[in-house]
């Protein structure tokens, strides 16, 4: 406590608060630590002890990072061994340094081949470990085993991605997430009214939808229309997207019967014209599609075929994709998917058991971590433009730059207006 005289060591503190991280659920930082000593013994600990000592607290609970990477080799047998069909492989460069280490569970296998929708979604996250790295995740919506015309990949705009989506699947459609381009948007333009018209404008069926409220975006600011035609409308808008994408959003069918109130007059056995007003729309049952391009796209049926399937008497359950079907649920997910139970318990064979597995060469530089998000490719940062001085990087309450005269004037008038009040 005094200068010159050491502290506990922090895997002491470590072993004192490691209860808190027995639930892997419960949040204790570096700054409860802090009050939590401060409280117990009356003793003032750096931020960076406390942060030691909660790291300490995580590795007597789950060993070491190094130890980790020493046991994946094994876990990876013991999980292909537990659950049939699991895919996994680790690389290691030349000093047998992890590398990066591929993974995917039999039973998500057996569900992307069966009844899933054909979308592929795509994204990354960077890992808040001792070493440096990234997780890369892949969610599949595949339907059969093999690569289908309509197979649809969504990412962000990052080019390796781009790159490899072109070569492993040539055929696929590859969009960018919206959200992503949203984020660009708003960060770029500053209009109130263009980030929620975007979103409008993505979402359009129709072309001649989405041409109007193009139009309409482009009337706030020209410069939003063309960085969103540089994206490439084919990228981002639904309209224009082949009529191969799958809305992700629960949709309840009853909902639509409620308001399905307008008149189908047959053109033929299976198409029917179904006036709505100026929103009406021409269906043709056989092939499940419609002119206002909803039931096209969402694989489900939209209001004109579902007044169609009521003036037909027809169960409008047996319109939709097999992909919402109950059986297509229980099908996806009808593999469990087995834990390796106790290390204690594993029977690892010696070519897996003696693989010399060290963690990568770049560790996590010193220092408090980094809080904020990390954008992801393609995606722009928001710049902050202060209030007072206009200049971009800073806002009003951290600005330095010096007060002019005029702005001296009229910050004392303003004082002597409330004063007089």
């Amino acid at each position: 406590m005094r200068r010159g005289r050491c502290q506990t060591k922090s895997r002491v503190i470590g072993s004192h608060v490691k209860p808190y991280y027995m639930d892997v659920k419960r949040i204790h930082k570096p700054k409860n630590i802090i009050n939590d000593v401060r409280k117990e013994f009356g003793v003032n600990i750096s931020y960076s002890k406390a942060w030691r000592s909660r790291e300490k607290a995580l590795d007597m609970i789950r060993g070491g990072a190094e130890e980790s990477f020493q046991l994946l080799p094994s876990y990876l047998y013991m999980l292909m061994l537990k659950n049939p069909g699991t895919i996994a492989e680790i690389k290691s460069d030349s000093e047998s340094r992890f590398k990066y280490l591929f993974m995917a569970i039999g039973a998500c296998l057996v569900g992307f081949r069966s009844q899933m929708r054909p979308i592929i979604a795509v994204d990354a996250c960077f890992l808040k470990g001792k070493y440096l790295g990234s997780l890369f995740v892949a969610t599949c919506k595949d339907a059969i085993g093999h690569e289908i015309p309509d197979l649809v990949f969504v990412s962000d705009k990052h080019k390796s991605i781009s790159k490899a989506v072109l070569t492993v699947f040539p055929n696929a459609l590859h969009i960018h997430c919206i959200y992503h381009i949203s984020q660009n948007v708003k960060a770029k333009f500053k209009h109130e009214n263009v980030h929620a018209l975007f979103y409008k404008v993505a979402k359009a069926y129709r072309e001649s939808e989405f041409h109007e409220l193009f139009n309409e975006l482009e009337r706030y600011d020209p410069a939003v229309g063309t960085y969103l035609r540089e994206a490439g409308f084919s990228r981002w808008a639904r309209a224009y997207s082949d009529g191969k994408l799958f809305d992700i959003m629960t949709t309840n069918i009853v909902e639509y019967l409620n308001v399905a109130l307008v008149d189908a007059q047959p053109i033929d056995m299976y198409r029917f014209n179904v006036k709505n007003g100026n929103s009406g729309g021409i269906v043709d049952l056989k092939a499940k599609t419609c002119t206002c391009r909803v039931f096209d796209f969402d694989k489900l049926p939209c209001r004109h075929a579902l007044a169609t399937a009521r003036s037909r008497n027809i169960d409008p359950y047996t319109l939709s994709s097999a992909y919402y079907q109950i059986e297509a649920l229980l099908c996806a997910y009808a593999d469990p998917i087995m834990p390796v139970g106790s290390q204690a318990d594993w029977i690892v064979p010696d070519e897996s058991a003696s693989v010399n597995l060290l963690p990568p060469a770049t560790r996590r530089p010193c220092g408090i971590r980094k809080t904020c998000r990390i954008p992801s490719a393609g995606e722009e940062k928001r710049r902050v433009k202060c209030g007072r001085c206009g200049q971009i990087g800073h806002n009003r309450q951290t600005c330095s730059n010096p007060i002019s005269l005029d702005e001296k004037k009229e910050g004392s008038s303003k004082s002597a207006k409330v004063d007089h009040v």
